[in-house]
């Protein structure tokens, strides 16, 4: 659990959580591979209450509850680092402002599934509900391509010759 800085790949990406309702963090995600996309899909499907899966009256209710389990184990897989300090100014402080750096932890799958833990994605002490929701839309949008993603690459097909 060392704080440290941490170096950008080309996969990875930061993101600042400010604004009305945000906790001011910043965090460093990263692109899953279609393998690993496929594990969080399946590791949702096994999180799925027993109930849940065997209710056959209430289908539309089940899938909504595997895609919303989905999505977050997605953003749990994808979250590589958070910053220690809440509310900075930037994440590329202004030395001229005496602005902090920021001090990067690295996060586990564990320390963001066990309950105990202050890193836990959902009902910890890091994120706020807006903040996870946006880690959501985020998730989605790296992850699951929506439909006018999908017409666009439509639009590209050529025939085979």
């Amino acid at each position: 659990m060392a704080l440290q800085a941490l170096e950008i790949s080309e996969t990875d990406f930061v993101l600042h959580l400010k604004g009305p309702a945000h906790s001011g963090r910043g965090v460093k995600f990263r692109l899953l591979s279609p393998v690993e996309k496929r594990k969080v899909d399946a590791n949702a499907y096994t999180l799925l209450p027993k109930e849940v899966k065997a209710d056959r009256e209430n289908k539309e209710d089940a899938l909504m509850s595997y895609f919303e389990l989905r999505t977050l184990e997605g953003v749990k897989a994808f979250l590589v680092a958070v910053t220690d300090n809440h509310s900075l100014p930037s994440l590329t402080p202004d030395k001229s402002k005496n602005e902090p750096d920021p001090v990067w932890h690295t996060l586990t799958l564990q320390e963001l599934d066990l309950a105990t833990s202050d890193y836990k994605l959902d009902g910890g002490k890091l994120f706020t509900a807006a903040d996870i929701e946006v880690l959501c839309n985020v998730y989605r949008n790296f992850h699951e391509p929506n439909q006018e993603q999908v017409k666009t690459a439509l639009g590209e097909l050529i025939p085979a010759v």
